[in-house]
């Protein structure tokens, strides 16, 4: 459990993290120097410093990160004294069984403790479960919403869980529908920047009373007339009337016989009178103002047409078509009157479809003004249809919310009672620790750990300094065989001797106190980062065995992270660790094995314990075929160079191999060319920075040759010439 990744830091500065899976309970990374092992350990020793910004473990873990590195040895060492680390002496025996026994109690409340949080946990894992059923049908309502273009007014909570979110916000019901909604939006969208005028009404209607009067009254000439009587016993006025323009040269024009014209003229001039003109010009004006009327019915018309809110099922069009048939048939009437007037003229009465369409225009024009209404306030009219649909999904998922809501409100009250037991464990526990730390206080010392220590150096063949406790503190001090004990030596220690005893030290951290109050009992991560840098190979061996057993197998740590340029160490931890039920070749079942490499970046890959121990044969396989292959000649010297370091080194034969070159570039065998080449294999990691630089014009047969001899110097020829007969 838990990946680390590494990125945008040091020689991780490629295009994607890389990542270490350190599920297992050994992560073991071999890597050349250079190649960017230091940062993974660095990112353990201050994981949070502002250049691992970009790195990240996933998931976090709460644990007591122990971190030995370069920079560790610099910050522990650089100073006049070093902390003390606290240990339970084991001369008090009765105080040491009471300790004991409190720990065991609080190691029985811490495992009650942990049960109580893997219950939390199933609680929170129940919670996001009904939180996430509640989502899912959430979601599953507004199938139909979805379809429409209503589902944009959801930006930013269309996805499952951000719509959940904002829903369950949301506290507002709205009984409508999504078909009224769309009808909105289409609506409020049509209006955007798009405003239209008002229907004007229609104008009065022309007639009044008066001319409705007219139409009805019989119109006669007028009495006083010798022709009146006979003409309104004829009851042919209206054709006496309309005959009277053709009288001329003295034939009547209704019966064609002679007449006196003039005498005529002035008796049926007679019969039509200034009243009787009046009346006639009344009822002209009245047919005229009737027909400028009918204008007002086509405006209203072509006003609905132009009128997009105005559909042409609108009920207006049938009362306008209604209003025009009645017109015409008054239009009829009125010409018919001035055709003929003593004829009495009934019009029918418009007001009843005048009325509906009025209302009509009123209705249209409270829609027109609300669709300009919006127009003008487009985006706080969107806002608001936004809500509207917000409480119409709260509505479709009422009952999903109230069942959600119920679940949830059982789930807290036993996360409340879990947190209620486990508030009353903790305060045991923390009594417990006050009572425990009062009994460590009174048997805790420094002067174990520093006796340990004293004896790892005599085990390991160091003399001529030791750890000595600082007088009056509870620090550590270095000092040197038969010097002032005041006087600094760290700096005077060559780099074997800093790192032995900067790692001896660091093993007592793993296992003792940083303080006398020190209680931190979280599981400890321990990462260990080239332990035996600058060490001689004799070494490399009791190290690895301390590891082995005082850390792997001991089993004093959750997660141990080794990292190692070292091939042989690699191989040490491996050879060395258990290897019961497993097969040969294989790595421990609870291991990773990692290579580190870097080109232009870093990367690191899997692999197999296998891969690593054949990477000697490896560097053989290109030495042997070195002369039939186009093998650049300055790339040879560096392959041997690192088989002589695998080989002396992991056989305990560097000083043979020192010696074996001494004589071959200053001896009496010596020749041209080949101490440089001396030079350039005995140079070690970690002691020689220059650049030594060889001549690219010596042909590979010739480094073959010097080669061979180093062998033959150290006297294992035998190991030369079994290598290189392997010819593939």
């Amino acid at each position: 459990m838990g990946v680390l990744s590494i990125h945008g830091v040091r020689s991780y500065q490629g295009e994607k993290p890389v990542q270490f899976d350190l599920s297992k309970y050994v992560t073991l990374i071999y890597g050349q120097n250079g190649s960017g092992k230091s940062t993974v350990s660095g990112y353990f020793y201050k994981p949070g410093s502002s250049e691992y910004s970009k790195c990240s473990l996933q998931p976090a873990l709460d644990m007591n990160y122990l971190v030995f590195n370069q920079e560790y040895v610099t910050d522990i060492f650089s100073q006049p004294s070093q902390p003390g680390i606290f240990s339970l002496s084991s001369e008090n025996a009765e105080i040491k069984l009471e300790i004991e026994a409190l720990e065991a109690e609080c190691e029985q409340l811490r495992t009650e403790n942990n049960a109580l949080e893997v219950k939390k946990c199933e609680v929170k894992g129940m919670e996001e479960r009904v939180k996430s059923e509640c989502a899912g049908q959430i979601y599953s309502s507004t199938a139909e919403i979805r379809k429409t273009a209503l589902w944009d007014l959801m930006a930013g909570a269309k996805q499952t869980n951000n719509l959940y979110q904002t829903i369950l916000a949301h506290t507002e019901t709205e009984d409508t529908s999504t078909q009224e909604l769309d009808d909105e939006l289409c609506r409020l969208e049509a209006s955007k920047g798009n405003p239209y005028s008002l229907i004007v009404s229609l104008l009065s209607f022309p007639l009044n009373e008066n001319d409705i009067t007219l139409l009805k009254q019989s119109l006669f000439p007028a009495g006083d007339s010798r022709l009146s009587a006979a003409i309104s016993q004829l009851g042919n006025i209206d054709w006496v009337a309309s005959g009277q323009k053709w009288l001329a040269n003295d034939i009547c024009p209704f019966c064609q016989s002679p007449v006196d014209s003039q005498s005529l003229q002035q008796e049926i001039a007679a019969l039509f009178d200034i009243s009787w003109e009046t009346a006639m010009r009344q009822l002209r004006e009245v047919q005229e103002r009737y027909k400028q009327w009918r204008g007002e019915i086509e405006r209203i018309g072509q006003q609905l047409k132009e009128c997009p809110l105005v559909s042409q099922e609108n009920i207006i069009y049938l009362h306008l078509l209604e209003l025009e048939q009645v017109y015409q048939r008054n239009e009829v009437l009125i010409g018919e009157k001035l055709a003929s007037p003593s004829s009495s003229i009934d019009i029918e009465d418009l007001s009843v479809p005048i009325d509906q369409i009025s209302a009509q225009i009123i209705s249209i024009n409270t829609v027109i003004n609300e669709h300009n209404r919006k127009s003008e306030n487009y985006q706080i009219e969107r806002k608001k249809l936004e809500q509207k649909l917000r409480s119409h999904i709260r509505k479709l998922a009422i009952d999903m919310i109230a069942n959600h809501d119920e679940q949830l409100a059982e789930l807290a009250n036993k996360s409340s009672s879990l947190n209620a037991s486990q508030k009353g464990i903790m305060a045991q526990l923390d009594k417990l620790v006050v009572i425990l730390r009062d009994k460590s206080s009174q048997i805790v010392n420094t002067q174990e750990t520093i006796d340990r220590i004293n004896e790892a150096l005599r085990n390991l063949g160091i003399s001529g300094f030791h750890i000595a406790p600082y007088e009056g503190r509870d620090d550590y001090r270095l000092v040197r065989d038969g010097e002032n004990s005041d006087t600094p030596i760290f700096s005077s220690l060559s780099e074997g001797e800093k790192t032995l005893i900067a790692f001896l030290y660091f093993l007592e951290t793993c296992y003792g106190r940083k303080s006398r109050d020190d209680d931190d009992r979280r599981e400890r991560l321990i990462v260990i980062d080239d332990p035996i840098s600058s060490l001689s190979q004799n070494y490399v061996f009791e190290i690895a065995s301390l590891i082995q057993h005082q850390i792997i197998r001991s089993r004093i740590a959750e997660k141990i992270i080794i990292l190692t340029h070292s091939l042989f160490f690699f191989q040490e931890l491996l050879l060395s660790s258990e290897r019961k039920k497993r097969p040969a070749g294989s790595c421990p079942p609870d291991w990773t094995l990692y290579r580190v490499s870097k080109s232009l970046h870093s990367t690191a890959t899997l692999v197999s314990e296998k891969e690593l121990l054949n990477d000697y044969q490896a560097l053989w396989h290109i030495l042997r075929h070195a002369q039939k292959d186009d093998t650049t000649s300055v790339m040879i010297p560096n392959i041997m160079r690192q088989i002589l370091e695998y080989y002396f080194g992991f056989s305990g034969k560097s000083e043979t191999l020192h010696q074996a070159l001494e004589k071959l570039a200053n001896g009496s065998e010596g020749e041209p060319g080949f101490r440089v080449f001396a030079r350039y294999l005995n140079r070690h990691s970690h002691q020689d920075a220059r650049n030594i630089t060889l001549h690219e014009s010596v042909p590979i047969d010739r480094y073959l040759v010097w080669f061979k001899k180093v062998f033959e110097a150290a006297k294992d020829e035998e190991h030369y010439s079994l290598m290189m007969e392997r010819i593939v």
